[in-house]
């Protein structure tokens, strides 16, 4: 694939209508019928969060979520082989934050853990 040198918000414009409208059209298929699916796929994963749901995304959920935009993608358009590499890689990224926030839990409770043994023990000194 040809890498397009773009210079002015003009060029960006066009370059951008022949992408949304050109290649990309036939590999993701149709636009209308792809954001549907991942409004979908979306709202179920919101859904599915429960309670947690009131407080927002983390860092795992926006990866989950992108992933999701690529199974919709396998949903609408072509047969893509990037669309099952990418949704691998958000696998593998959501994995690593859920990972991370494992850590900082852990860490955040030993923390407060430290904090509280050591206020007791000034408390009975």
């Amino acid at each position: 694939m040809e890498e397009t040198i773009v210079k002015t918000a003009r060029e960006m414009l066009m370059h951008t209508v022949s992408l949304v409208g050109g290649d990309r059209a036939q590999t993701h298929g149709d636009k209308v019928d792809n954001h549907l699916k991942i409004a979908n796929l979306w709202s179920m994963y919101l859904h599915n969060m429960g309670e947690r749901a009131k407080y927002g995304f983390n860092a795992e959920d926006v990866a989950n979520m992108m992933e999701l935009l690529k199974i919709a993608r396998r949903q609408s358009g072509a047969h893509n082989p990037d669309d099952y590499a990418d949704g691998a890689g958000y696998a593998s990224v959501a994995f690593e934050c859920a990972e991370a926030a494992q850590v900082e839990q852990t860490e955040t409770a030993t923390k407060r853990i430290g904090s509280e043994v050591k206020k007791a023990l000034t408390n009975d000194a």
